[in-house]
């Protein structure tokens, strides 16, 4: 997917973006003015969460924002949905 959303910048909004609790999802990202730093963003989170070398991994995410709706998943759960995103982004690295 990565890769994918490299090559293609403008499908990353067509993409349902999760925040997940141990694969669990708890939010869907959906920023009300698609931007593209805002899409840059998330692909560099999806990025850096795959990353090759463990030390460049993030397993962590801040996302600031506002929750303006529910999106449904293809298994019928609905999820609030983070629309208004206040601020920014910001990732951290795993505590060792």
């Amino acid at each position: 997917m990565v890769s994918f959303l490299e090559n293609n910048k403008c499908d990353a909004t067509a993409l349902l973006w999760t925040v997940s609790i141990e694969s669990l999802p708890i939010y869907v990202v959906r920023p009300k003015v698609p931007s593209l730093r805002s899409y840059n963003q998330l692909r560099e989170f999806l990025k850096d969460k795959h990353a090759a070398a463990a030390k460049d991994r993030s397993d962590r995410i801040a996302v600031a924002g506002i929750i303006t709706g529910q999106a449904l998943s293809s298994t019928v759960c609905g999820f609030p949905w983070l629309t208004r995103i206040c601020g920014g982004l910001g990732t951290g690295t795993r505590m060792r």
